[in-house]
């Protein structure tokens, strides 16, 4: 897909392709909120980045929302509420989130580089 992302967390589940773990917290527009904040995202990564890109958010994100949905049921399941909804989509964005506007370089590489954001942020 061009849009790796966009489709990442509703390709396994059919409509309205949120997954039920998300639902309630969404509501009934929810499906179509959630795509214009997953484009924007979408849109902030660097394609040209060959790995921190969207493909890669992509991959986290599915993987954040097996284990978060998982993880809710067996919580449920122990006698827990488990997360809200609100968590587990927070979790989800940030997995979505989490390497836009990554440079491609470690840390490292930028402490050496005397980058501006490294000197603000610190090494570590």
């Amino acid at each position: 897909s061009a849009e790796p992302l966009a489709a990442a967390p509703f390709a396994t589940h059919p409509p309205p392709k949120i997954p039920t773990c998300m639902q309630e917290f969404l509501g009934p527009k929810g499906e179509e909120v959630l795509a214009r904040v997953i484009t924007a995202l979408e849109a902030a990564y660097n394609a040209a980045n060959p790995y921190h890109n969207a493909a890669h958010a992509a991959d986290v994100v599915q993987a954040a929302v097996l284990l978060l949905c998982e993880a809710q049921a067996r919580m449920v399941a122990g006698g827990s509420t488990g997360m809200t909804a609100l968590e587990r989509l927070s979790a989800i964005l940030a997995a979505a989130a989490h390497d836009v506007n990554h440079q491609g370089v470690t840390s490292a590489f930028l402490v050496n580089a005397g980058d501006a954001l490294a000197e603000k942020y610190g090494s570590g």
